[in-house]
């Protein structure tokens, strides 16, 4: 897709496997880092070890 590693982050290696608590707090630390800022398009994906899948694409505010 044409975007960095850094900008497609995933949680797991630096807080563990715990779903949706860590989507929240990585979206916290990018707004801390200033690497994403409002009026920003941020996508949550999520895959399941299971049949669950989905991804939503949301602006940041």
């Amino acid at each position: 897709m044409g975007i960095s590693a850094e900008q497609a982050p995933a949680h797991v290696r630096t807080i563990g496997n715990t779903a949706a608590v860590s989507t929240i707090a990585l979206l916290h630390a990018d707004l801390a880092a200033e690497t994403i800022a409002p009026r920003d398009e941020v996508c949550f994906s999520v895959v399941g070890s299971g049949p669950e899948r989905g991804a939503l694409i949301v602006p940041v505010s």
